[in-house]
């Protein structure tokens, strides 16, 4: 995807807590993360705050409820 669009926006979810999620499955910074399970809302509002948000987020990613 970033050879297509050096900017496009990544939200990761994961089973793994975000730190280990990052470190296992990441090359490159993230838009956001959602850790499984998750509920419809917090992943909308991940997605929202990624989209209208800086393109890379390279530190305090923005993360989802899981309730």
């Amino acid at each position: 995807l970033r050879a297509l669009d050096a900017n496009v926006r990544v939200v990761l979810t994961s089973g793994y807590n975000e730190q280990e999620a990052i470190n296992r499955f990441v090359q490159g910074d993230l838009a956001g993360f959602v850790q499984k399970p998750f509920s419809a809302d917090g992943l909308a509002q991940v997605v929202r705050s990624a989209l209208s948000g800086p393109s890379k987020t390279p530190t305090g990613l923005l993360s989802g409820s899981g309730t």
